[in-house]
């Protein structure tokens, strides 16, 4: 309980700690929480150095948290025991309610430190919704030894908080709470959309011929947009890559985006089932643009209203393209779609996309632009079946302005 006991923290990266709390049980223990908004990064080989009095035995856990304000982010902070000489004995150590917290979203962190006489008594469980962070316990031999634990809560409405753990054989406790505001969360839309392939579609949906061998991990947007290997395996309905792109007007981009199209024509972003997040995009009316890179790009008739809860359906009608039944091609009776044999991706379908694209990949296999029903096989029924028909359209999707 020593009043001039001090602990300091610092990186070898230049960050500043500074305290939030902490609790001490007399002559048993003490629990700590530091916290640092990472301006410099800490590189492979850096350190944390935590400087304290001289005690026979110290103990620290780190964890990192993404989407603290980096400006006076501390707001409730409670100690128990509190002061310097009482203490705290139980196998239910714990800490709050905190005061109300001053925003919605908010990081709650709870450390509760147990002195251990036998084992892993002061492992415990968090209560409360608090999730399992880090812990751990001195090496020192000695009769009792100090663990420390961290648990934390991401909260979603102002509120009150305890942080408490269950344990077992009564250990002396010392617990702190600390809570810190989220940095507001940057503008974002969810797009749904859906769009058929003409390449591909046959009674209502599309084939999956390419998944999962043949789809590239990578977007073919030369967006920078990458999956985990073994993803198409377990997302077996999914297409192709495609690339969905927001404009404020007719030649204006928002926002562009990789996303993926499944077999029954939804567009989904990159965890293969939720809407395309657009990020720094404000909610508002935007026109929605779809690009496959063999098929014609295509744009909504008019602004769709974002965020949309039901999906712009191209589908549906000729209406629904910008550019009417000039942009699109009906693939059955009241069934639209996007127009293949763009080999080239130019926005034309062209002689080029024959002789420089189909023709040297003719009897070719694999992820080829060439390959305008996606089916694996670069064949006559490529040529026959798509480039042939649609030999002279172009995309309707006006020019961008720079």
């Amino acid at each position: 309980g020593n009043p001039t006991y001090t602990v300091s923290v610092a990186d070898d990266a230049g960050n500043t700690y500074n305290e939030a709390i902490h609790a001490i049980t007399y002559q048993h223990g003490r629990s700590y929480i530091f916290y640092a908004y990472v301006s410099n990064a800490l590189v492979n080989g850096d350190k944390i150095t935590i400087t304290t009095s001289s005690l026979e035995s110290r103990v620290a856990v780190a964890s990192e948290f993404k989407g603290i304000l980096d400006v006076s982010p501390l707001d409730q902070t409670l100690e128990n025991p509190t002061g310097t000489n009482n203490t705290a004995q139980s196998n239910n150590p714990s800490v709050g309610p905190t005061g109300t917290t001053s925003q919605a979203d908010e990081l709650i962190i709870g450390v509760i430190g147990t002195e251990d006489a036998s084992g892993d008594a002061g492992v415990g469980t968090w209560e409360n919704s608090f999730i399992d962070g880090p812990t751990i316990k001195t090496s020192v031999a000695a009769t009792y030894q100090w663990r420390v634990s961290l648990g934390y809560l991401i909260a979603y409405s102002t509120g009150t908080f305890t942080a408490a753990k269950t344990v077992t054989n009564t250990p002396y406790w010392a617990a702190s709470i600390a809570t810190f505001k989220a940095a507001p969360a940057p503008d974002a839309v969810d797009v749904r959309a859906k769009i058929f392939l003409e390449g591909p579609y046959s009674g209502g949906s599309m084939s999956t011929d390419l998944n999962p061998s043949d789809l590239p991990t990578s977007d073919p947007y030369s967006l920078g947009e990458s999956v985990a290997g073994g993803f198409f395996a377990s997302h077996t309905d999914i297409v192709d890559w495609v690339k969905l792109e927001l404009r404020s007007d007719e030649t204006t981009v928002a926002g562009t985006s990789a996303a993926f199209i499944k077999s029954d024509g939804s567009i989904v972003g990159l965890d293969g089932v939720n809407a395309v997040r657009f990020t720094g995009v404000s909610s508002g009316d935007y026109y929605v643009v779809v690009y496959h890179r063999n098929h014609l790009a295509v744009m909504s008739a008019a602004k769709v209203s974002l965020p949309n809860c039901l999906a712009y359906d191209f589908t549906t009608g000729s209406g629904q393209y910008y550019g009417g039944t000039n942009a699109a091609n009906e693939l059955e009776t009241g069934v639209w779609g996007m127009v293949a044999g763009d080999g080239n991706g130019n926005g034309q379908v062209q002689n080029d996309d024959n002789e420089s694209v189909w023709k040297p990949d003719n009897g070719l296999s694999g992820y080829k632009n060439s390959d305008f029903n996606l089916n694996g096989q670069v064949q006559n029924d490529d040529n026959e079946e798509h480039w042939k028909p649609n030999n002279g359209k172009g995309t309707q999707v006006p020019p961008e302005l720079p």
